[in-house]
């Protein structure tokens, strides 16, 4: 059996890299909304915030409600209404990741998802997981065969606790598929 390693075009490395998002994130779009949930938001909001004022790019903030349902996906897509978003920030856990890439797939623009858990598989993954409302497992929505593939760009983002001075954010690894 042939065993195939679908992997990223390009890595940045180092510490700190969380400071640069804006730098990395407007290659794929000047007009960020950023998804994360109240916690990660109060943990990281400001540095990125920092990041993107460095950049003079004007940041949104969406709190994420906690499930990766439709109903979330929906409401979040309706900010596209009032601004012509065209990359989206994914930053926390598994479900905070899985629904800035179904938004991004359904808006057709790039993510870049910024994962503050090692534990999780969705930035990796070419799916997310849909729940309902409820926390009940609904689907999975497939994206095209590859991440990067088909009319939105990919572009992943990962931030890894430090296991030193209380689990900081900021060693990161970025890549461009």
């Amino acid at each position: 059996m042939d065993k195939i390693i679908i992997s990223p075009a390009k890595y940045i490395q180092g510490n700190g890299s969380l400071d640069n998002i804006a730098t990395y994130a407007a290659i794929l779009g000047t007009e960020p909304l950023i998804i994360a949930d109240e916690f990660v938001t109060g943990l990281v909001g400001d540095r990125v915030s920092q990041s993107f004022a460095k950049e003079n790019i004007t940041a949104d903030f969406d709190i994420f409600c906690g499930e990766c349902s439709q109903n979330e996906i929906s409401r979040i897509r309706e900010k596209f209404n009032q601004r012509k978003y065209n990359v989206v920030i994914g930053i926390g856990g598994g479900k905070t990741l899985d629904t800035a890439k179904a938004v991004a797939y359904y808006q057709k623009i790039p993510v870049v998802v910024v994962p503050t858990i090692a534990s999780t598989d969705a930035p990796t993954s070419s799916l997310a997981v849909i729940y309902t409302p409820e926390g009940q497992f609904s689907e999975y929505l497939f994206f095209p065969e590859k991440p990067g593939y088909g009319d939105y760009g990919y572009w992943r983002h990962f931030s890894r606790a430090s296991a030193s001075a209380g689990g900081r954010y900021g060693r990161c690894i970025v890549n461009l598929v």
